[in-house]
């Protein structure tokens, strides 16, 4: 026999135990937890009673959270925590009569169960226990439902629930509920279940003449789209499905839906050694170098009574400064960390806001889609008329200085058009807009842009046509642009001035597109599907013509036939 066997057991044994200490998860949290149950009143205990588990050592939010079970219910939120001590409200939520099994596990930060203790409470039938003293009315705040009773029904008639929440879309998460009965509640119906999401909610609501109520409650309903379902449980054991319907609740801040997706990316970027040859007469001082860039995105969308807010934000950091986004505009002086972009936009039906990074225009020779940093705003009346109005930067912008984007005032445009709509029961069948512009541009360095190298003035008016007949087989959009730009003096580009000045031009343009779908879903075998469509489009640009909202080509006369 060997007599150093046992040893080796015992050593087998430990580092069998460390292993699964080290890799089994939430083995190693539980060791040396443990939890009593403290009645305050010997059994059995009355089913408004005070009693508190008591959990030692007080679990850090780190290593997880305690979860209890009364029988298969998870009533966690039922139990108040102080300290290493959960408090069971048992004065405003009574136990169930009878034997009662409570459980107590810890959820890991992985999300695994360990059961930490399991204990059997009898609780005696309220006919027993002396009734306690009416709690004190609640304070004034949410007005419940009005609860008036349920109709009249015939014997046997089905039973079902609709959810009064006093005609409010979303509630707060302490607001009263009544699900009202189809018919007055009796004895015959059992046990009834309600859930709401995966979490049961049948002891916070009482009975009442109007069906269920749910007045004043210490746990909080759930925030964002919930689904309320009742079950009526016969003496069987077997469940029946009554009702089913969506509950939105608001968020903590009294916002109907909050969402925010933050994204930070990091490169590094490096060369740890660089051999030249022939070797260089002047030492490359970036032989070794180690550049850090780091992206951070943030986009966010909250919605409250109707308006929808979305914004978007992008920031760059660097540890090499010629990688600075502004590092061409201001040179050593540019930050390392700066804003790149940003949008916030705010909107209600056909009203909205919007500031930072943004597009104006649908003129195709005035403006057209116009990207830069400012201010737009768009409302609409009745579905006939809508305004919109921009104020936004020249040139394109970066960097927290001028955030709005229209602090300079030589480097700003100002537009604004009006729509119409000639058939406003059927949108966009026909439809006329009158564009306005005026603006101007200093030269100066430009990120991504280089130099100006001249001052530039534009104002300019544009009408544009749309229509779109035979259920949208044949459609045609035409505009019409006038612009007015000038190159005003310049005594940095002309100190003797001996330069001619540039003379103001008037400059029009205009074009027309039309198209025909000749065949939709035209059949060319069992399982093939094709279409013609046939385009002609003209446009004719005068010499000279420029505008600072488009990118035209000047000096410009065709004709077009396409067939596709």
């Amino acid at each position: 026999m060997d007599p150093h066997a046992g040893q080796r057991s015992t050593r087998t044994a430990g580092f069998l135990v460390l292993l699964l200490t080290l890799f089994v998860p939430g083995l190693a949290t539980a060791q040396g937890i443990t939890v009593s149950l403290d009645r305050k009143v010997p059994e059995p205990v009355p089913p408004r009673t005070r009693i508190e588990l008591v959990v030692e050592p007080q679990v850090p939010a780190s290593q997880g959270r305690i979860l209890v079970l009364l029988g298969k219910n998870d009533v966690t939120d039922l139990f108040e925590p102080v300290g290493n001590r959960y408090r069971y409200r048992g004065d405003l939520f009574p136990l169930p009569p009878g034997p009662s099994e409570i459980s107590v596990s810890l959820v890991g930060r992985d999300g695994r169960v360990t059961p930490l203790g399991r204990f059997t409470l009898q609780v005696a039938s309220p006919a027993a226990v002396t009734p306690p003293p009416p709690p004190p009315p609640p304070a004034a705040a949410e007005p419940a439902p009005v609860t008036e009773a349920a109709p009249e029904a015939p014997a046997g008639a089905p039973l079902t629930f609709t959810l009064d929440t006093g005609g409010k879309a979303f509630v707060p998460r302490d607001a009263p509920l009544l699900l009202r009965a189809s018919r007055p509640l009796t004895d015959a119906d059992g046990r009834l279940v309600i859930l709401i999401g995966s979490m049961d909610v049948s002891e916070l609501f009482a009975r009442t003449p109007a069906g269920l109520s749910l007045t004043k409650s210490p746990v909080k309903l759930p925030s964002g789209s919930s689904e309320v379902v009742i079950f009526q449980i016969s003496d069987a054991g077997e469940s029946t499905e009554l009702s089913r319907f969506p509950l939105n609740v608001l968020t903590s801040a009294g916002l109907e839906t909050f969402e925010l997706q933050p994204r930070l990316d990091l490169t590094l970027a490096g060369a740890l050694d660089t051999r030249d040859s022939p070797e260089p007469e002047v030492e490359n001082p970036r032989e070794r170098f180690q550049d850090f860039t780091g992206q951070l995105s943030v986009q966010g969308r909250l919605t409250k009574q109707g308006w929808t807010v979305t914004s978007a934000l992008q920031a760059t950091a660097v540890s090499n400064r010629q990688q600075a986004i502004r590092f061409g505009q201001l040179g050593e002086e540019a930050p390392k960390v700066d804003l790149a972009s940003y949008t916030v936009q705010a909107q209600k039906g056909a009203t909205s806001f919007t500031a930072g990074t943004t597009a104006f225009g649908q003129d195709k020779y005035l403006v057209n889609q116009f990207a830069s940093r400012g201010l737009v705003a768009t409302t609409g009346f009745g579905g006939i008329v809508d305004v919109t109005g921009a104020a936004l930067s020249s040139v394109n912008l970066v960097g927290y200085d001028n955030l709005l984007g229209i602090s300079q005032r030589n480097d700003r445009i100002f537009a604004g058009r009006l729509g119409l709509e000639l058939m406003p029961k059927t949108p966009g069948a026909l439809r006329v807009e009158a564009t306005y512009m005026d603006g101007s541009r200093t030269p100066q360095d430009r990120f991504q842009q280089g130099v100006v190298d001249d001052a530039e003035e534009n104002r300019g008016v544009g009408l544009r046509a749309l229509a779109s007949l035979v259920d949208g087989r044949i459609r045609f959009e035409g505009g019409f642009a006038r612009s007015r730009f000038t190159n005003p003096p310049d005594p940095t580009l002309n100190p003797g001035g001996e330069v001619v000045a540039v003379q103001a031009s008037t400059k029009d343009a205009y074009f027309g597109v039309l198209t025909a779908d000749v065949f939709r879903e035209l059949v060319l075998g069992e399982t093939a599907r094709g279409s013609v469509n046939v385009v002609l489009r003209h446009d004719r640009v005068d010499p000279l013509f420029r505008s600072l909202g488009a990118t035209n080509q000047a000096d410009l006369e065709q004709t077009g036939l396409e067939i596709n």
